[in-house]
């Protein structure tokens, strides 16, 4: 075996035939054994000041769309209710817009509104 530093990303070769990559690539989710291929996603909507489920099981919390700046405090959580691991937690006055997030959930995925901001949540696997 040795090293081939002649491709485009390094390899080792045996008799001339790759035997494993060294590098993760673009996309690549190694935990759960699959290659993200795509952008597109799965939005929810929440429009109260309320707890939201956005997915159960494992997944990704790819944005969250926001048509005007919080006027409450927003919490994202790697949980199915409100309570675990807590991802992110945005301030009152965040600015609207279309955030990309890319947040891998294990367990699920949860935001809570502390007031009643208008927010999407794009999921995908």
């Amino acid at each position: 075996m040795f090293f081939n530093p002649g491709g485009p990303s390094p390899e080792l070769v045996r008799a001339g035939v790759p035997v494993k990559e060294l590098n993760v690539k673009a996309g690549e989710d190694i935990a759960a054994d699959t290659q993200r291929i795509s952008d597109s996603g799965t939005p929810q909507r929440s429009t109260a000041a309320a707890t939201t489920v956005l997915f159960a099981g494992r997944g990704v919390l790819k944005r969250l769309v926001l048509p005007a700046a919080l006027i409450g405090t927003l919490t994202v959580y790697d949980n199915t209710s409100a309570a675990g691991l807590v991802l992110a937690v945005l301030p009152i006055g965040y600015p609207a817009g279309s955030h990309e997030l890319g947040f891998d959930c294990a367990t699920g995925c949860t935001i809570v509104t502390s007031a009643a901001d208008q927010v999407v949540g794009v999921t995908g696997k």
